[in-house]
């Protein structure tokens, strides 16, 4: 996992696009990123070209601190499969799948290529990924 990790932010600092930097699906946990007050995990279970399936445990009790947890790991799948931006769809009640899609631009209407964002469950912006780095280095997983 914290290869994983490692490697696509060395990817994404060298410039390396979504063709060119390929890796298992995503896993990681708090844990992982050093956090012990509370516990949660994130876990792709499905990859297309510019959208990804993550299971998020316990999605629907979240608080402002698992909050910002999952903001920073939708924001290191980005990085990590090589994209600049990227926005959610949050869950139906009952489920803890979240639909994590990559747009080109700040402007682009992912709903043009997935009409699964044409909802008002889509979270209604577009997050480039240096601010997600700025917000989240303290995030960082451990070295084992």
């Amino acid at each position: 996992m914290v290869r994983a990790w490692l490697l696509g932010c060395l990817l994404a600092a060298a410039g390396a696009g979504p063709a060119q930097a390929e890796f298992p699906l995503f896993r990681i946990s708090t844990a992982d990123t050093r956090i012990t007050e509370y516990a949660l995990s994130m876990e792709e279970i499905r990859r297309a070209p510019r959208v990804s399936e993550v299971r998020v445990a316990e999605f629907h009790r979240r608080d402002q601190r698992a909050r910002r947890w999952m903001m920073c790991m939708f924001n290191t799948l980005a990085v990590l499969r090589g994209f600049e931006y990227w926005t959610v769809v949050y869950p139906q009640p009952g489920s803890d799948v979240v639909l994590v899609g990559f747009p080109r631009s700040m402007t682009e209407d992912l709903a043009a290529f997935d009409p699964r964002f044409d909802t008002r469950r889509a979270l209604g912006i577009i997050a480039p990924i240096e601010r997600g780095v700025r917000l989240c280095k303290d995030l960082r997983p451990q070295s084992n």
